[in-house]
């Protein structure tokens, strides 16, 4: 059995589980580990499904980020 909180890719169909958003500025986990440059947390969002196309409340998405870093 898997430790609780254990992480899995989504099954097709389901949402991924890292495209939530923060409340004020719309980030997600991937756009705020693109933003400090965590290049092992970005691996490993992506490897779960984060989305990609995503955007921010300025409509930025993780390759604005990506670019300023």
């Amino acid at each position: 059995t898997k430790a609780r909180g254990a992480t899995r890719k989504p099954l097709p169909g389901e949402p991924p589980p890292f495209a939530a958003k923060t409340r004020d500025t719309g980030k997600t986990p991937l756009m705020l580990a693109c933003a400090g440059n965590h290049l092992n947390a970005m691996h490993y969002l992506l490897g779960v499904g984060a989305s990609t196309r995503s955007g921010d409340k300025y409509g930025n998405t993780i390759v604005h980020y990506a670019a300023l870093n």
